[in-house]
């Protein structure tokens, strides 16, 4: 039974915008907290960020991505427009360019071809007048011709446990299925309560 509610897929809408759209550069944006960066590549579940990344596309678009607290927090969020457009521009950040990390390297020129928002259980209390809602977005993966889809998702990792911590205030980009599925991420959490797949574009989409 698919028990998404209309403003869930209306969510899920926006990103019908990445459809079609080829990849030409990947920037991602880190903010200082005290004197760390906190971009970390040295796991083997993927890319660890503390804020977001934008996406670059062939013709000039670009959508960026974060953690967002619009169902709880921290779910995903995307905005159109540069990594900058994630910040306040008095915000102490540092906007660095991954299109050549050699996770990167294949998707460039590639075509997305499919999304999926994953929703979760929350496991947050409702706290009514701010956030009660029993699901929110916690997981996107975004498929992309001939290749293994990327996962992103709002996590932190926990070295003392080799796990994953859900709803941060972190991005983390996975870029393997055997590591989503280790690691438990996208369909692959007994949290998991539903998920919308995006496979066209969407005329009425706010993005």
């Amino acid at each position: 039974m698919d028990a998404r509610t209309d403003r869930q897929r209306a969510y899920e809408e926006r990103f019908a915008a990445l459809i079609g759209l080829r990849l030409s550069g990947v920037t991602y944006c880190e903010i200082d907290y005290e004197g760390d960066y906190g971009w970390d590549r040295s796991r083997a579940v993927g890319h660890l960020l503390d804020f977001g990344l934008a996406l670059q596309f062939e013709g000039g678009k670009a959508y960026s991505l974060s953690w967002d607290q619009e169902f709880e927090p921290y779910g995903l969020q995307m905005n159109a427009g540069p990594a900058s457009s994630l910040v306040l521009p008095t915000a102490n950040a540092r906007f660095v360019d991954a299109s050549s990390e050699a996770e990167w390297r294949p998707y460039l020129g590639r075509e997305i071809s499919e999304l999926e928002v994953y929703w979760y259980r929350s496991t947050e209390p409702p706290n009514e007048g701010v956030h009660s809602y029993s699901s929110y977005p916690q997981d996107l993966s975004v498929g992309f011709t001939g290749l293994p889809s990327i996962y992103l998702g709002a996590y932190e990792y926990n070295a003392d446990k080799d796990s994953l911590w859900g709803m941060t205030d972190n991005l983390l980009v996975v870029f393997s299925d055997d590591v989503a599925r280790r690691y438990q991420v996208g369909p692959h959490d007994d949290r998991l309560l539903s998920s919308g797949k995006i496979t066209g574009p969407a005329p009425n989409a706010p993005l």
